[in-house]
């Protein structure tokens, strides 16, 4: 790699001490042995049909088949929380390019009528599930309640901006001793031979290393051994980008726990053969997700007798596990994790001679009236130094995925829910036609009327005459459905719909202290006024202490 010392010789002493800081923090001698093994199992990865076989039935729960055994799961799991055993670990890396932003992705606004970002959403369930937790199985007294703490994984370029957000929204109500930020892990960029990539003269190019860095991070950064000392058992790991994700979902964690397993996988029904999602199922009789692209259309359509997919466990990035196994991971497989490959354009600097040779490649199109691009070369402040970026892919990054730990135990346990109420990711721009703002802010309200209507009340809704459903109720009010039935049963509602909870800016640390008191108002049930509403008005009722309001 000597080569990242071409330039030494243009670098000011700022320049240089930077470089060799960097160089200083590589283990090149690592990152070499991850290039090579992450080459040849890609140049040997062949279909792997033949070595799968679906998720075993005694390992695997629907969540709609017993009522019974779902309110057993759900009140064990409340039960851990109520104990101080479940921790929640958010992967949350990622920057909103693909939605046109440069923030957070967490950060974004998907257009509900109270504005809430994910990150709002996923707090105040977080919130209203350590309320829930807090009442007593006698139903009439509340306890203390245990926290729930939140590890929240960044990285380099959004850690600072998301840190701000949340100090200035109050950490949404939590106490900010029980959010702990983290940053994920870099790993430099190499060209196809596995030399490292200088981005400039004093600049490597670095990469997040996928969210399956979160293991080390974890262990880099304490997080570990503050879930040990803290005495989690049980920690809930999921994506950012789910509007519809269950927080340390009681129902999963007590499903899990109750097993006994160290690993657990929330999954979805496929929603068409060839979806192209990643499958749970065993290779070599080892748990795996598989990509759609690692099996023939074939098999990814193939059924059993009773017409079900025989590959059919779709994988949502969300996620149980224990503190031991994680230990587990991080002491001794991590070093075991197969990086993924991934082919990028990469920007990089060259010399003179390769920027005379890529002006001429670029004349020579032009000339040609050619369709496709040239590399675009810009001169930088060094002499004789140019920076590339290139139109095509030149060069790999390497990350690791956060399920490919599933492969080191056989204790498991998966648990199929329901996609409409579950799992409705934020991938796309507005342009697209799924996985947007607009798809994920019709799920979420969608599933909000469908708990109205579970609890008894009634949406008169007309599309064509309407226009959107707009129905939010928030996370303050309802965790996922529960304790409606007082507020919404007999009642008819016309869109728009918005039942909220004043709270004391869901914010404060001061807020999230009175957690065990003032939190569990909404748990034993403030007065609510709900009416029939008679006319087409925005029908937007909030919970407060004290004497209910509405507004319209």
């Amino acid at each position: 790699q000597e080569h990242l010392l071409k330039y030494w010789d243009v670098l000011g002493d700022d320049e240089r001490s930077a470089l060799a800081a960097q160089i200083r923090k590589i283990d090149f001698a690592a990152v070499s042995d991850a290039f090579r093994r992450a080459t040849e199992a890609h140049a040997a990865t062949s279909k792997l049909d033949d070595k799968m076989k679906p998720v075993p039935a005694d390992c695997m729960a629907h969540v709609g088949t017993d009522p019974a055994l779902i309110k057993e799961w759900g009140e064990a799991g409340l039960r851990l929380v109520r104990e101080g055993k479940v921790g929640v670990v958010l992967l949350a890396g990622g920057q909103g390019t693909r939605l046109g932003t440069k923030h957070p992705k967490g950060m974004h606004d998907i257009g509900l009528p109270s504005h809430k970002s994910l990150y709002q959403l996923q707090a105040e369930r977080l919130v209203k599930l350590q309320r829930n937790a807090a009442a007593c199985e006698d139903g009439g007294a509340t306890t203390a309640a245990a926290a729930v703490p939140w590890y929240i994984m960044t990285s380099e370029k959004t850690k600072a901006e998301t840190q701000a957000f949340f100090e200035a929204h109050g950490h949404f109500g939590l106490h900010s001793g029980n959010v702990q930020f983290f940053e994920q892990g870099l790993f430099p960029c190499v060209d196809f031979e596995g030399r490292v990539i200088l981005e400039s003269p004093c600049q490597i190019a670095m990469a997040p290393d996928g969210n399956g860095g979160v293991y080390a991070a974890m262990r880099r950064s304490g997080v570990l051994e503050d879930m040990e000392r803290r005495g989690v058992e049980y920690v809930h790991v999921y994506c950012v980008d789910n509007c519809l994700v269950r927080m340390a979902d009681p129902v999963f964690i007590g499903y899990c726990a109750g097993r006994g397993a160290k690993a657990g996988n929330k999954v979805v029904s496929k929603a068409f053969p060839t979806e192209p999602v990643g499958v749970l199922c065993l290779v070599d009789d080892k748990y795996r997700v598989v990509e759609y692209s690692e099996i023939s259309p074939d098999t990814a359509k193939h059924r059993n007798a009773d017409g079900q997919l025989t590959f059919n466990a779709a994988n949502i990035a969300n996620h149980f596990f224990t503190v031991p196994f994680l230990r587990q991971v991080c002491d001794q497989f991590a070093a075991e994790m197969l990086p993924h490959i991934a082919r990028k354009k990469i920007t990089y600097c060259c010399g003179d001679a390769e920027a005379e040779r890529l002006a001429k490649e670029a004349r020579r199109k032009q000339a040609a009236d050619s369709e496709h691009a040239a590399d675009e070369v810009a001169t930088t402040r060094w002499t004789g130094v140019h920076t590339v970026k290139p139109v095509e892919p030149n060069g790999i990054k390497m990350e690791l995925f956060v399920f490919d730990v599933f492969g080191f135990t056989k204790e498991m346990a998966v648990l199929e829910v329901a996609r409409e109420s579950e799992f409705s990711p934020l991938k796309n721009g507005p342009s697209a036609a799924k996985f947007t703002a607009a798809t994920a802010r019709a799920d979420l309200m969608a599933e909000h009327k469908e708990q109205i209507l579970a609890a008894g009340g009634q949406v008169h809704h007309d599309e064509e005459e309407d226009g959107e459903l707009v129905c939010e109720i928030s996370p303050l009010v309802s965790y996922c459905g529960e304790g409606l039935e007082r507020y919404c049963k007999g009642k008819v509602f016309m869109s728009p719909i918005c039942i909220d909870a004043q709270s004391e800016e869901v914010g404060s640390d001061a807020a999230a202290a009175a957690t065990s008191a003032a939190a569990t108002t909404a748990a034993s049930g403030t007065p609510l006024f709900i009416f029939g509403q008679p006319a087409r008005e925005e029908c937007h009722v909030v919970l407060q202490r004290g004497s209910p309001t509405l507004q319209q």
